[in-house]
């Protein structure tokens, strides 16, 4: 009777997983609007949203980073970069989640300061401060493109904003 209801609840587990791998690409259509208030949210909860691109290779995206100087009490200041340009993972998802999570602190000052700087300050011990800029890669035109003139995965300029400096909270080193 346990096996029977075992095998009964993983089965309907696997059919609503299936399901919701199918209808969330297409959630736009009829069918997909009726079903995505039961799967988006535990589709969000795994991270398989379509904006993750799950069943078709990533178009190039242009290059969006988090460049940072961290001042650490009584050593030289740490540079870096965020993510890292160098993928030291094997496989690709783990540098795509800080690709996307990099893109989502980008958009407001306020996720800079209290996602990325707490990061920072956390990272480095003894860290004073950290300032930020957010650097945005910029892709050559459709046009040039089209006509073979420029590759679409050429970097042609890059748009550096300074974010601002932050003071980090209380450290344990202080």
């Amino acid at each position: 009777m346990k096996t029977r209801y075992l095998k009964y609840s993983v089965s309907v587990f696997i059919v609503f997983h299936l399901v919701c791998v199918m209808f969330v690409p297409n959630s736009t259509s009829y069918t997909g609007q009726k079903l995505e208030k039961y799967i988006l949210p535990y589709m969000y909860h795994l991270g398989l949203s379509g904006a993750w691109s799950f069943f078709a290779p990533e178009p190039f995206s242009p290059p969006m980073h988090l460049d940072y100087v961290v001042t650490i009490k009584n050593r030289a200041p740490i540079t870096g970069r965020f993510p890292a340009e160098k993928d030291d993972f094997f496989f690709r998802a783990r540098q795509n989640r800080r690709v996307s999570i990099a893109k989502f602190m980008m958009q407001d000052t306020a996720n800079v300061e209290f996602m990325f700087v707490n990061y920072l300050c956390k990272k480095y011990g003894g860290a004073l401060s950290a300032k930020v800029w957010v650097v945005q890669g910029l892709q050559p035109d459709f046009d040039s493109v089209r006509n073979s003139e420029e590759k679409i995965s050429k970097t042609i300029d890059e748009i550096t904003e300074f974010s601002g400096e932050f003071a980090c909270q209380e450290n344990s080193d202080a």
